[in-house]
């Protein structure tokens, strides 16, 4: 990054972060007047100190241009990252608060540079962009937003389609017993019911007068 487009960055360009290769030899002397402009719009300024593990040229950059920028910056608005793309390039954090202070850095904002900026740089970052103006944000009555479960959803279908299956044979089972019963006769009396004795009485005497005639 040239002396211009690190100007140009800090006076006008719309970002959260700055992040320079300070483990490559800058062309430039880093001014209190370039980076204080930063400071001044809320943008905070990164260090990756990754880089600087196996390569002692790396190293020696590094030491240099972090101590020029925390002259230049007077400690404020630093960020201090790892930039690692395997696990053996990240530090623990309080070797990298010790590893702050050979910059200039006092422990109490070599920790603040670990981690309670770079929260605050994230929740500026996510104030401008969802919030009106960057002041209001909106939340549904602070509760978390609710996340579905796909697996849920399938297991409430599942529920669903053997409810109305259990439902469907219930039915079906309901109109084959209907079929199966035996018709009643007209006057209510069950089949093979039998004559009280009145009734056989009766129909002896009708049998008998039929006969007689």
């Amino acid at each position: 990054m040239t002396e211009k487009l690190l100007l140009q960055a800090c006076s006008s360009l719309e970002c959260d972060l700055i992040s320079l290769d300070l483990s490559q030899r800058l062309p430039y002397s880093l001014k209190h007047k370039i980076v204080g402009t930063a400071l001044q719009r809320g943008i905070s300024l990164e260090i990756n100190y990754s880089a600087s593990i196996h390569d002692i040229g790396a190293r020696r950059n590094l030491m240099q241009n972090a101590a020029s920028l925390v002259r230049a910056t007077r400690g404020r608005g630093i960020i201090i990252s790892s930039e690692a793309r395997k696990a053996v390039g990240v530090r623990a954090p309080f070797d990298v608060i010790n590893l702050s202070t050979l910059w200039g850095l006092s422990q109490e904002k070599g920790r603040e540079a670990v981690g309670g900026l770079a929260r605050t740089t994230v929740i500026q970052a996510q104030m401008k962009r969802r919030s009106f103006k960057g002041i209001i944000d909106i939340i549904d009555n602070g509760a978390p937003p609710k996340i579905e479960n796909p697996q849920s959803n399938k297991n409430k279908r599942k529920a669903e389609d053997g409810s109305s299956e259990t439902q469907g044979e219930k039915g079906n089972d309901r109109a084959v017993r209907g079929q199966g019963r035996p018709n009643q006769k007209p006057n209510g009396g069950q089949p093979g019911q039998q004559l009280s004795k009145k009734a056989r009485k009766a129909a002896a005497r009708a049998a008998a007068a039929a006969g007689t005639s």
